[in-house]
């Protein structure tokens, strides 16, 4: 026997309106904006996790968090203009696997739109997510 529940008013009583606040709050919650933070020569702190960092027009490095106190954290880094430099260093002890050949190495890009995500994968590593475009090992 099939049971039958009335529907009426249904979305009255699950309070579904487009003024709902804990309906606005899931969505922003869902479809985070990412922070962006232009590149400067500096070393990434933890609190940044989760953020893109753009390289501006002119060449500059910026130095990874230890990976031993940032598992999982994740970065994401896009060449803003063609001829300026960007390098991503990771700390000495660090390696980024695949587009480097030993700890401590730098990675490159100089093509604006390239882009690579890394994430921290176990205390001395750091592993591309994605890349698109050349990071070049500069080391």
């Amino acid at each position: 026997m099939i049971k039958e529940y009335p529907t009426t008013n249904l979305c009255a009583r699950m309070n579904f309106n487009a003024g709902n606040k804990a309906s606005q709050h899931r969505q922003k919650a869902r479809n985070p904006l990412q922070t962006q933070v232009p590149v400067t020569a500096t070393t990434i702190t933890l609190a940044q996790c989760g953020s893109t960092f753009i390289g501006a027009n002119s060449s500059t490095a910026i130095n990874l968090p230890e990976a031993s106190a940032a598992l999982g954290c994740r970065l994401t880094f896009i060449t803003g203009s063609t001829g300026s430099n960007m390098d991503v260093n990771p700390d000495d002890a660090d390696q980024i696997l695949i587009q480097t050949n030993a700890a401590g190495d730098a990675i490159r890009n100089g093509v604006a739109g390239d882009t690579i995500v890394l994430e921290a994968i176990s205390a001395s590593k750091w592993a591309p997510v994605s890349v698109v475009g050349t990071f070049s090992d500069i080391n």
